[in-house]
């Protein structure tokens, strides 16, 4: 790169046995409409073909640059290596297995003059389900508050931690010294924390302008393991020791505490799911946690919302197994852990139903959301799983018998 170019955005791209999607990823990257930027490349020791493609791309292009850890580190330790070596006005992170639309850099660019950050939409492109997923984006566009956005996206479910989901002020990231916390998994849901709760306004654009991927080999979906789970709980308290240490009006309050309950629900649900009989600390350690009971819910042991839902699924799995046909009612997050369980003892469902598919997920784990008058043909043999809470029961079940729907388990 000549010495008089000073790009405008750094983009940072953490690489890691990535050969058969690096290409796309750098050609999404290279193919901007805008131009300005520096493409920070950093190379966590892989073993494949990641790095010769990578020099490929430098040779081709002066503003790719590489750098490469001196072993393996993971994503947070490289993703914070590319921040230091940034230089540009504007941050954005892309991981190097998806890519993204050709105006993102142009599009998010004209936003953040008067922001900390530009928050943009998202499209899933799931490999392993051979679907293709479009995130429901339930905020408007416009500027807002940055903790007033925390609030209402941890109201309406519609959280996206995800560090690629921004374009990011340098100069806010340095002088709040916000960085990914090393050694631990699903470090993006605490840098996503810090930054709602320091930014003072941010950007939000609806539009879908990263494809994010899902595939097998991936972090994401590699079968949990006892750092996973504790993790989950690592990130719970981190965030906890942060409520505790500040004040906040009632309503953001009442959200931190949401936020903090969803991550540790997602530490229980895989501790009671796999079962980790040699683990037995994690839970005592995080039942002995009680400065955060009020926060975890910690009253009567280990039962919780997303217990239940799997508890339930284990305790009439016969029954399910039996069934011709297994509808799921519901598009929630509630109908995602069914699946996941019913996933687990390898269940084949008929499909995902609704009352309104208007304003639901299109898919779930590569099955399409109908609405139930779409599966009238099945009610004789169907077995329907209500996946939503329970003060929505009646009206459904008053539903499903008006349509000749007379099989279903309740989970709550």
């Amino acid at each position: 790169m000549e010495e008089s170019f000073m790009p405008k955005v750094s983009v940072i791209i953490p690489v890691f046995n990535v050969e058969s999607y690096l290409a796309e990823c750098l050609d999404s990257v290279i193919g901007q409409s805008f131009y300005d930027m520096e493409i920070i490349c950093i190379d966590d020791c892989s073993t494949d073909n990641s790095l010769n493609i990578l020099m490929a791309y430098a040779h081709r292009d002066s503003r790719v640059i590489i750098l490469r850890n001196d072993c393996n580190r993971g994503l947070a330790f490289t993703r914070n290596v590319g921040l230091e070596r940034a230089s540009g006005d504007y941050i954005l992170f892309v991981d190097s297995d998806d890519y993204i639309v050709k105006d993102l850099v142009g599009i998010t660019i004209n936003e953040i003059d008067s922001v900390d950050m530009v928050c943009f939409n998202y499209k899933k492109k799931d490999e392993i389900w051979n679907s293709g997923d479009e995130h429901i984006f339930k905020m408007k566009r416009g500027i807002y508050e940055a903790q007033e956005f925390f609030v209402d996206t941890v109201n309406n479910n519609s959280v996206v931690h995800s560090a690629w989901s921004k374009l990011y002020k340098r100069e806010f990231l340095m002088q709040e010294d916000i960085r990914f916390i090393t050694g631990i998994l699903y470090e993006d849901i605490v840098f996503h924390f810090l930054c709602m709760m320091k930014a003072h306004k941010i950007s939000c654009i609806p539009e879908q302008l990263y494809l994010y991927r899902v595939r097998n080999d991936s972090i994401m979906t590699k079968r949990v393991e006892s750092k996973n789970i504790t993790d989950y709980f690592r990130i719970a308290c981190f965030i906890g020791q942060f409520y505790l240490e500040h004040s906040f009006d009632t309503r953001l309050e009442k959200a931190i505490e949401q936020y903090i309950q969803t991550v540790y629900h997602s530490f229980i649900c895989n501790y009671r799911r796999y079962e980790l009989a040699n683990h037995g600390y994690i839970l005592k350690e995080a039942i002995a946690e009680k400065r955060f009971a009020k926060i975890f819910g910690i009253v009567s042991g280990i039962e919780n919302y997303y217990g239940r839902v799997q508890k339930k699924i284990e305790e009439n799995i016969g029954l399910i197994k039996d069934g011709n046909s297994i509808l799921v009612y519901g598009a929630g997050d509630i109908a995602k852990e069914v699946i996941e369980t019913l996933n687990y003892y390898d269940v084949i469902l008929e499909g995902v139903a609704v009352s309104d598919k208007s304003g639901n997920r299109k898919s779930l784990f590569g099955n399409k959301v109908r609405e139930i008058t779409e599966y009238l043909y099945k009610r004789d043999e169907s077995l329907v799983i209500l996946a939503v809470t329970y003060k929505f029961y009646p009206e459904i079940k008053l539903k499903l018998s008006e349509l000749g729907f007379n099989h279903y388990l309740e989970i709550f």
